[in-house]
C-alpha cells in the first residue's frame, strides 16, 4: 500500500502469514504514519518467513504488533521500518522470530525512540538501528533484545523543517503557521487533515460535527476544504447541513463526504 498519510487503527489487522511460507507486507506512507493494529508476515513452523517493510518520508508513530517468523536465510525474513522521526510508543511489539537470518532494521533520519512499554526483539540476525548522525543517538526506554547494533549512515537525507513555509520531503503542506488551530487544513506536523475532521483527531466524531456547526453560525473559522463536506460552495459554503452530514458519518451511517482540495 502507498499514500500520503497513513492511519492504521488499533482494530486493523494485516495478515499475510501462512501454514507454509509467509508473504510480504510493504507500506509506503509519504508524509506521516500512525501504525496501530497488527502486521504479521509469519510462515508456518516448517515454512519460510515473510518480509515486512514500512517506509515513511515524514514522521511515524508505531504502537502496533509487528510479527514475523519461520525459516529465513541470510538477508531474508526481515522487519524493516524507516521514517524521519521514528517512535515506538507504549504497547508497540516488534517481534521477529525468523531464524537464522531474520532481524529488525529500524532506520531514522532524525530521532529514533523506543519508548517505555515498547518491545523490539529479534531471534535471528538481531536488531540494527540506523541513524543519520551520531549527534542524535537512539533514545531507548523500552526493551530491545538483543541490544541493537547502531549504524551511522550519513547518506540518509535530512528531514524537512515544518513551519518554514516550504513544502519539503516528508510534508504534505507547510503554511508557515506559528501554531495550528482547529479548522486549519495544514496540521502542526505539516500533514493535510481529512475532509470532515477539522479537529485533526484522525476520525470523524461528534466533536467535529459541533465544530462545523460553530463555523456555520460564525463562532468558529473552518476552511471549506475541511468543513464544506457537500461542496456546496459560495459565501456560506459551511452550513448546518454540513454539520449534520459529519454527525451522521460519525455515528457510522454510510454518508459520503466530499470536500475540495486543500492548499499545500
Amino acid at each position: 500500500a502507498s499514500g500520503g498519510r497513513l492511519d492504521l487503527l488499533s482494530t486493523a489487522a494485516v495478515d499475510v502469514g501462512g501454514d507454509s511460507s509467509g508473504g510480504q507486507i510493504a507500506i509506503d506512507a509519504g508524509a506521516y504514519a500512525a501504525v496501530a493494529g497488527s502486521l504479521d508476515a509469519s510462515g508456518g513452523t516448517a515454512g519460510s518467513a515473510g518480509d515486512v517493510r514500512v517506509t515513511c518520508s515524514g514522521d511515524s508513530l508505531i504502537t502496533a504488533s509487528v510479527a514475523n517468523g519461520g525459516t529465513a536465510g541470510a538477508g531474508r525474513g526481515l522487519i524493516e521500518i524507516e521514517a524521519c522521526n521514528l517512535e515506538f510508543g507504549g504497547g508497540a511489539l516488534v517481534r521477529n522470530d525468523a531464524a537464522p537470518g531474520g532481524g529488525c532494521r529500524l532506520t531514522s533520519h532524525e530521532q529514533l525512540t523506543v519508548g517505555a512499554g515498547a518491545e523490539v526483539t529479534a531471534a535471528g540476525s538481531g536488531n540494527e538501528f540506523v541513524i543519520r548522525t551520531a549527534a542524535k543517538p537512539p533514545i531507548v526506554s523500552g526493551l530491545v533484545t538483543p541490544a541493537a547494533v547502531v549504524t551511522v549512515n550519513s547518506a540518509l537525507s535530512a528531514c524537512g523543517t515544518c513551519g518554514n513555509g516550504v513544502v519539503e520531503s516528508g510534508e504534505m503542506c507547510d503554511d508557515a503557521s506559528a501554531a495550528w488551530q482547529p479548522g486549519q487544513p495544514c496540521s502542526s506536523m505539516c500533514t493535510l487533515l481529512e475532509c470532515g475532521d477539522p479537529d485533526g483527531s484522525g476520525s470523524r466524531t461528534a466533536t467535529d460535527a459541533l465544530f462545523v456547526l460553530k463555523a456555520a453560525v460564525g463562532s468558529a473559522v473552518c476552511d471549506p476544504c475541511l468543513c464544506d463536506v457537500d461542496q456546496s460552495g459560495g459565501p456560506t459554503a459551511v452550513s448546518a447541513t454540513d454539520a449534520l452530514r459529519v454527525l451522521r458519518a460519525a455515528v457510522g451511517q454510510p454518508v459520503p463526504l466530499f470536500c475540495g482540495a486543500c492548499p499545500a
